[in-house]
This record gives structure tokens, C-alpha cells and sequence, in this order.
């Protein structure tokens, strides 16, 4: 029934999963349900609701951007814990490379086990601390497209993502609540880290789905190299407009 549900979800955006499309969500589910019983990957449980509110709310983006829009795609998703949305979108859309950055390291094993189940040869996961890995030349304005779906307050999220995206790129925010007057208060803070406002996608109300809004800033210009600022520094002191006379 849940299948069913995401399949015809899927479809209603022009995405027709395949059977070995839709046995992958169903590796995926029983295998984070199990480890779920071990380490804490997610606080939301039961078979309807992983398929709604974690495979289904990471496809969400297709209903804010063209479906040719990834194809052939880098793709990065940053603070991935149980692997959303970076994996759900290396299973519908295994033409895009997708590396999946975690600091924790069961959450990493997890997600290494997981990726050997699932016969994923396009998605990848790296363990480190965003602040420390968008210093390395192999990943510093590297990616087409970065997402992040729980990186905490969107002034953290800015500093953490916008120094992976490359010139051109765009990244991607997943919100769960209306953020128009905080990205009004961020628009020095977008520019300082290289981006500039795209727009603010709302997606219908749905009573068994989460509220999604989401934030897409463009790339336009290289990050000063003194972004990200060492690990914990971001958020004891996010960078807020009004605050970035202080930054050193």
C-alpha cells in the first residue's frame, strides 16, 4: 500500500519508478528501521510515515524544479544523518553523482552498509565536519547542486553549503516553516558567501505531509576563503547582517 502511494506520488511530478526503484525503498525502509533499533537515525517511525515524510519529503524538490533539471547533476547533501535527500534522489535519478557528507560516524557506517544493500554505484558518503571538508580542494566549489534538509537555522546552512557550490551552482534549502522574513535579514549574508536569492518555493498543504518551503540561492561569485569558519564557530556566531561588522 505505502509502495503504491509513493509510486503514484511520484508519478503525479512526471517520475514513473521503476520496480527495482521501488524494492530499493523497500531495502532502504526495513534497513534503517533496524538500525534504527540501535542508533538514533530518526525520531520517525513506522512504514507510512518514513515513506511520506523521509523518501517522499526528500523527492519533494521535484515538485519545485524541472525534472530535467537533474540530469546529469554533482550533487551534495550536507549533514546527511539517515540519508536524506541525498539518497532517495540517488535512487530515482542514478544518471546524477551524489556525495553524502555525515560527521557521525555510526550514522556513517550505517550509511556505508545501507549503500551496499542498495547496489548504489553513483552515490558516495564522506565522513567529516562540513566546516573542515569545504576547505578541500576536491570539494570546495565542486558541486552543480548542494542540499541540506538539517543543518539547523538557515545563517548556519548559508555557511556551511555555499562554499561547496561551484560558480553557476545553486543551493538548496529544506524548510519546514515560513522563512521570508529571515531570508530578508540574510540578504548581505547571502551575498558576502557568493550567493544570490533565487526564490522562496511553498509547496501545498498536504494533512499527512510536512509543511516544505524551499530556499534556493544561486551562485554567483567564489566564497572568500575565510568561509567556512572553524568547526562550532558558525553557529556560536552565525552570520546575521546586522552582525557582520564583527566578523574577523
Amino acid at each position: 500500500m505505502v509502495q503504491k502511494q509513493l509510486y503514484d506520488l511520484a508519478l503525479g511530478v512526471g517520475i514513473r519508478l521503476s520496480n527495482v526503484q521501488l524494492d530499493k525503498f523497500k531495502i532502504y525502509h526495513h534497513i534503517l528501521s533496524d538500525w534504527n533499533n540501535r542508533i538514533n537515525l530518526t525520531s520517525i517511525e513506522g512504514e507510512e510515515e518514513i515513506y511520506l515524510k523521509h523518501f517522499w519529503d526528500s523527492l519533494n524538490i521535484c515538485r519545485a524544479m524541472p525534472l530535467d533539471f537533474f540530469n546529469r547533476k554533482r550533487l551534495l547533501d550536507v549533514g546527511t544523518g539517515g540519508g536524506f535527500p541525498g539518497l532517495p534522489l540517488g535512487i530515482v535519478f542514478p544518471q546524477n553523482k551524489i556525495t553524502l557528507v555525515e560527521s557521525r560516524g555510526k550514522k556513517v557506517k550505517f550509511l556505508n552498509s545501507l549503500l551496499t544493500s542498495l547496489d548504489l554505484p553513483n552515490v558516495s558518503v564522506v565522513q567529516g565536519r562540513a566546516e573542515d571538508l569545504a576547505r578541500v580542494d576536491i570539494f570546495r566549489e565542486k558541486f552543480d547542486v548542494v542540499l541540506s534538509r538539517a543543518l539547523g537555522s538557515l545563517p548556519i546552512g548559508l555557511e556551511l553549503t555555499l562554499p561547496f557550490c561551484r560558480i553557476g551552482g545553486i543551493t538548496i534549502f529544506y524548510k519546514g516553516k515560513s522563512v521570508t522574513n529571515e531570508v530578508t535579514k540574510l540578504c548581505k549574508t547571502i551575498d558576502l558567501l557568493g550567493g544570490s536569492m533565487n526564490q522562496l518555493v511553498e509547496l501545498d498543504r498536504n494533512d499527512s505531509l510536512p509543511r516544505r518551503i524551499f530556499v534556493i540561492i544561486d551562485k554567483y561569485k567564489q566564497t572568500p576563503e575565510k568561509f567556512p569558519r572553524r568547526s562550532g564557530i558558525p553557529q556560536k556566531r552565525p552570520l546575521i547582517d546586522k552582525y557582520l561588522y564583527d566578523i574577523k
